[in-house]
């Protein structure tokens, strides 16, 4: 958390008046909720894609090797992550991506999604804040939309006003990588323009 502080505050130092919206993707979509709780004041709307709801009972979908379990015959390990092949093989070939399995990562992440499922932590988060989430329908993230709702409803019952979402049809877990990312794109700007434009 302290990271993402020291990152919202130098943006506001470089860019004084302008608005600031964090956008947090796929595990960093986790963590900018937490940040939230204890954070809004500094940012002006928060953006999650790539997200579900973790709960008692429900963790990370699957294991990172079984993410193409449920769809066609895959390509690669990695077409989860999108349907564009050309976005998939870039990720492959980028030696910084991937995952670390350090175990500070776990305890980090473990830490922040007990948060994550705590009605008085998620009440922290002011009723106006700007909210928006977007996800693929086919996302194995979020296990096809299963984990998305209960995330949308927890922050419904917190009583946040200026929620949106929005799911595209067929899309993966990289929305901003995926072959109608210029529709992606669009929505998003189109929601901060009406929102803190």
């Amino acid at each position: 958390m302290e990271d993402i502080a020291r990152l919202t505050d130098l943006a506001r130092a470089e860019n004084p008046g302008l608005p600031l919206v964090l956008l947090g993707h796929s595990l960093g979509s986790f963590f900018s909720q937490a940040y939230a709780f204890d954070h809004a004041g500094k940012i002006d709307g928060l953006v999650l894609s790539g997200t579900a709801a973790f709960g008692d009972r429900t963790g990370p979908a699957k294991k990172l090797d079984e993410m193409n379990a449920d769809g066609p015959k895959p390509r690669t390990p990695y077409d989860w992550l999108s349907r564009d092949d050309a976005e998939v093989d870039k990720y492959i070939a980028d030696p910084l991506c991937g995952f670390s399995r350090q175990p500070s990562a776990a305890d980090s992440f473990g830490r922040v999604s007990a948060r994550l499922r705590d009605p008085a932590e998620i009440a922290k988060i002011p009723k106006d804040l700007p909210l928006y989430i977007f996800v693929g329908d086919k996302d194995p993230i979020n296990r096809d939309l299963e984990l998305l709702h209960p995330l949308v409803n927890r922050y419904r019952e917190a009583g946040l006003t200026r929620m949106e979402v929005k799911i595209y049809k067929g899309g993966r877990h990289e929305m901003l990588n995926e072959i109608n990312r210029d529709e992606v794109v669009s929505d998003l700007l189109a929601w901060l323009r009406k929102t803190v434009g």
